[in-house]
């Protein structure tokens, strides 16, 4: 859904108004997001246990307090860099080359 809004507001407006607005480099939040995403599932293997085995654990939070936190939730917020990341990049490169 991110990556739809995302083009939604490519076709809105021009690449140079976006680039000014959220002036992020797309590489980086895909490889980020890749790299989350891989981190993710392979961190059960130093516990011993099977790769993309999901746990949770507790953080406080502010004006949350104590929170529980599945790695499930980090895993899906890895891909959905990865496929922001991927979809901006291919978006604008081809912008570029029009």
């Amino acid at each position: 859904m991110i990556g739809s809004a995302l083009v939604l507001l490519l076709l809105a407006f021009d690449i140079e108004t976006i680039a000014k607005g959220l002036p992020l480099d797309f590489k980086l939040v895909g490889a980020l997001g890749a790299l989350l995403v891989v981190l993710t599932g392979a961190a059960a293997a130093l516990f011993d246990q099977p790769f993309l085995n999901m746990t949770s654990f507790h953080v406080n939070l502010p004006f949350f307090s104590e929170t529980e936190i599945h790695a499930m939730t980090i895993f899906e917020a890895g891909v959905a860099l990865a496929v922001v990341g991927v979809v901006m990049t291919i978006i604008t490169s081809i912008s570029k080359d029009v």
